[in-house]
């Protein structure tokens, strides 16, 4: 995978942030994509703003006929060459589809329609046609000539589609490289965990059997999950790569994990007949898993310090009214006991810990309690969509999610204590998760399929 480090808009301080590394990143024309925020597949499709719906985000995603999306129609048979006097000129090629277009015929003429069985159309005039190849699965010529795919993009029926390299999702950092997970919605096909060194330069694959909304890092391992559902598995490999070994097999539904010096900490999200979600931990090297917490509604993010476990569990229950009641902001020391309510947290996101407070990202506020718990301060508010959230000794860090079609997300910061807040990048798509070292803060956005990084 190549590391594509291109400026994006910055409002607050006079430095660009750089794109670390970009899995399907699109130049336009045909291998654009379209975004349109949804809730299914469906709806992209009435809409015509795409055919699926991926973190709420509508996306075009064309090109192979085993991905299990409908391939499109054949185009027309591209133009032969010219011919003199009685002589055929070259047979035109076939149209992609769901069968595949037929060849066009070997005469020039006008170009007909796409059938619906995906047949290739007549052939244009033969002095008219294109002279850059195959522009079907040509790479230098994909869909007009001189359309070059980028990155990891293949030409795939006249588009660059990027398949199998995912969206970033989760995302964690050492002292020399940072790590990210991806997602991936087509079936069949898994996401990856992905390495690049802090100063960019270049992303290498892990690992291509992975299920992308948790990672975690010590000083020898990264940690993450495999499949999804019922069949989940709790993973973990050296930082260096090489055969990921099997922590746990059959986590639910997994998602977000912490690490203190001695364990694993991660989330299980419920069934279809909530309230069954599950806090877990179990021991770096492996072992017998403990259940923390049950009884979890909507699980969040889990964050971890050297006495206590926090956990966010969402509001998507409903009340006895039929209405939704508060997520809640929980703690649970590391050996386990009564777990404690912090504070309700309306539609709460992401968590983050330090020596003093719980920090966490909510409706369209950022907040903090004290660890002992107490009265809930808003740090900053107004908004749009908080999602991702981490600290360090002297500020607090966000994501917003903003409206993903009009690319108003933003990464965030201000002071632990409170105060005004600093705009680091604006004019984000999808801003997720995010992660900080001494001088940088980094960030997965999964609609523009990217990792990116600016000064703090």
């Amino acid at each position: 995978m190549k590391s594509l480090l291109r400026g994006v808009i910055v409002v607050g301080i006079g430095f660009a942030p750089l794109v670390m590394a970009s899995s399907c990143a699109s130049s336009g024309g045909t291998g654009s994509e379209t975004h349109f925020v949804c809730e299914s597949d469906e709806a992209c499709i009435a809409a015509s703003r795409g055919n699926v719906c991926v973190h709420h985000v509508c996306r075009t995603l064309t090109g192979v006929p085993d991905s299990g999306l409908d391939a499109s129609p054949g185009s027309g048979g591209r133009g032969g060459s010219s011919g003199s006097g009685e002589t055929d000129s070259s047979v035109g090629a076939g149209g992609g589809g769901a069968n595949g277009g037929a060849g066009g015929a070997s005469s020039g003429g006008s170009r007909g329609d796409a059938q619906p069985d995906g047949q290739g159309g007549t052939d244009v005039d033969a002095d008219a046609a294109p002279s850059c190849g195959n522009k079907m699965n040509d790479n230098n010529n994909c869909g007009a000539c001189g359309h070059v795919c980028p990155g990891t993009t293949n030409c795939v029926q006249g588009s660059c589609a990027c398949f199998g390299c995912g969206m970033p999702t989760a995302i964690a950092i050492d002292a020399t490289s940072v790590y990210f997970t991806t997602a991936e919605k087509l079936p069949g096909r898994a996401g990856t965990v992905m390495k690049e060194p802090l100063a960019g330069g270049g992303a290498t694959t892990l690992t291509s059997d992975q299920y992308g909304y948790g990672i975690a890092s010590d000083s020898t391992s990264v940690y993450f999950f495999s499949a999804a559902g019922s069949a989940g598995r709790l993973m973990k490999m050296p930082l260096s790569g090489g055969v990921p070994t099997q922590l746990l097999q059959g986590p639910r539904n997994p998602w977000a994990i912490a690490l203190d010096a001695t364990s694993v900490y991660w989330v299980n999200g419920p069934s279809d007949s909530p309230p069954d979600g599950t806090l877990m931990k179990i021991p770096l090297a492996g072992g017998t898993p403990t259940t923390l917490i049950s009884g979890l509604t909507a699980v969040g993010s889990v964050a971890v310090d050297g006495t206590n476990v926090y956990v966010i569990d969402g509001a998507q229950a409903t009340d006895s009214d039929g209405g939704f009641v508060d997520g809640r902001v929980m703690k649970i020391p590391l050996a386990g006991g009564t777990p404690v309510t912090l504070a309700l947290a309306p539609t709460a996101e992401g968590i983050a810990v330090d020596g003093t407070s719980v920090y966490w990202t909510g409706g369209d506020s950022v907040m903090k309690v004290p660890l002992s718990g107490g009265a809930p301060i808003t740090l900053a508010s107004g908004q749009n969509k908080p999602k991702g959230i981490v600290v360090d000794a002297t500020n607090v860090y966000w994501t917003t999610n903003g409206d993903a079609d009009e690319s108003s997300g933003t990464v965030m910061k201000m002071p632990l204590a409170g105060g005004t807040p600093t705009t680091l990048a604006s004019g984000q798509s999808w801003p997720w998760a995010l992660a900080v070292d001494a001088t940088r803060v980094y960030w997965t956005d999964p609609v523009t399929d990217s990792v990116k990084r600016a000064l703090k």
